[in-house]
């Protein structure tokens, strides 16, 4: 990861972020001296495949998917190896979620990296975020 910021906003090509996303996370994170900060989204083209998670304060001893949808600590982030080519991570990056939010991909392991860091994640239930799933998503189930 090539960058000289404090903090990194990840968006995917399939994203858009609302007008008000960074600053919420970015005061979230602050208020609460966390390293991770996610809100939650409206999608677009398809559904919620975690509607069980959405408001539901996060936990590090029962952890759940969610997205690049975050504002993160770009030095936790390069500490554990930000999200690891499908070649590092053999299977597990194959996406097999479960009714728990579990399973693979790179995201579920890049946040299960996180919580081994101990890393200070943070839910903030606000949708500041737009998740477009026209065309083909494993997630929105058309696959």
């Amino acid at each position: 990861m090539m960058t000289h910021t404090q903090w990194v906003a990840p968006l995917d090509d399939d994203d858009e972020w609302k007008p008000e996303h960074i600053q919420i996370c970015l005061d979230t994170a602050l208020e609460n001296n966390a390293d991770i900060v996610y809100p939650w989204f409206d999608v677009v083209g398809g559904s919620d495949p975690f509607p069980q998670f959405e408001g539901r304060p996060w936990s590090n001893d029962d952890p759940h998917i969610f997205g690049c949808w975050f504002l993160g600590s770009a030095e936790l982030l390069k500490d554990v190896g930000g999200w690891l080519k499908r070649e590092q991570m053999g299977d597990a990056w194959k996406p097999q979620w479960q009714g728990d939010g579990s399973g693979g991909g790179e995201d579920w392991n890049l946040i299960l990296r996180l919580i081994d860091a101990g890393a200070k994640i943070v839910h903030v239930p606000i949708r500041t975020y737009i998740w477009h799933h026209e065309g083909y998503h494993y997630s929105g189930g058309t696959w």
